[in-house]
């Protein structure tokens, strides 16, 4: 026993020296596309972690004229047997900002034409200055506001299809593809005489770029849109606007839905972590405007 004991104890720092000795295991490098989605996932949970967020967005329309002279972003009004257009959608830079108890404020860069806009308590309340004629806002409520729900768009976000690349100058990782058109709130098409001039989104697509550290820098969502007026001019019909011609006959689509026309792009920037002062005042006035007896801090 007692040589046994001896043996054992002689035996134990050699297995010591034998396992510093063997290298632990090492775990295969990453490849460039397990990296890239390993940033992305870094990225997202870092943005769905804030309790608030405020971006700088800039609102651009593709397509702006369209082939029936309808421009991007327009609000179509029939009136009898005469349909119009109410004129574009706000275009330029805007603050959107969702604070920590869920209320939302967008309020345009520029003052004049511009606007603020209150969404909370189930309320919606605008004000604006203009000249001409008052910006349309129904785009950003039902496009831009819905991208401030981070829990609800990165849902949207980890079901695309993405591929990556890497940008040459800063090194960023960059990210496209296309995801579920729900991402924003679709409009329903009106009723009756109105329902086949109600534009329909038909796709949604994403762009990202994340730097090397795994910050998400920016992030783009096109939301492409159907040509409503596609039916009319296959029929040789058209639309008079201002005195215009109408335009030739075009080739049909599915009923007219499949023609594609105009698109908004979204371009938010998180650089802008806080809101502006103007901001956090016309949120004040507006928790006190509807009965809110909760301030900001």
């Amino acid at each position: 026993m007692r040589y046994a004991c001896l043996i054992a104890l002689t035996l134990i720092p050699a297995a010591l020296v034998a396992a510093q000795e063997t290298p632990p295991e090492e775990k295969p490098a990453l490849t460039a596309e397990q990296m890239a989605d390993q940033l992305l996932s870094q990225a997202i949970l870092g943005l769905r972690n804030k309790d608030e967020l405020c971006v700088r967005a800039r609102i651009k329309h593709q397509g702006a004229e369209s082939q029936g002279g309808i421009v991007a972003g327009a609000v179509i009004v029939q009136v009898g047997g005469r349909v119009t257009s109410g004129g574009p959608g706000f275009e330029g830079e805007v603050d959107a900002w969702r604070d920590a108890k869920g209320d939302v404020v967008v309020q345009s860069v520029e003052r004049l034409p511009g606007f603020s806009l209150f969404i909370g308590k189930g309320r919606s309340i605008r004000e604006a200055t203009y000249e001409s004629g008052p910006p349309l806002l129904h785009q950003i409520e039902a496009e831009l506001v819905p991208l401030l729900d981070t829990t609800r768009f990165l849902k949207y976000v980890m079901q695309a299809d993405l591929v990556h690349g890497r940008d040459p100058d800063t090194g960023d990782f960059l990210f496209r593809g296309e995801t579920s058109k729900d991402v924003v709130n679709v409009t329903r098409n009106a009723a009756g005489m109105f329902s086949s001039h109600v534009s329909r989104v038909l796709r949604t697509e994403l762009r990202f770029a994340v730097s090397t550290e795994g910050v998400l820098k920016r992030t783009e969502i096109t939301v492409v849109r159907n040509d409503p007026m596609a039916e009319m001019r296959r029929r040789g019909g058209g639309v008079r606007i201002g005195g215009a011609a109408p335009p030739p006959p075009q080739p049909k689509g599915e009923g007219g839905h499949d023609v594609e026309g105009g698109s908004t792009t979204y371009t938010l920037d998180y650089s802008h972590s806080k809101p502006s002062e103007r901001a956090v005042e016309f949120l004040r006035r507006m928790r006190r405007l509807v009965g809110s007896e909760e301030q900001t801090k």
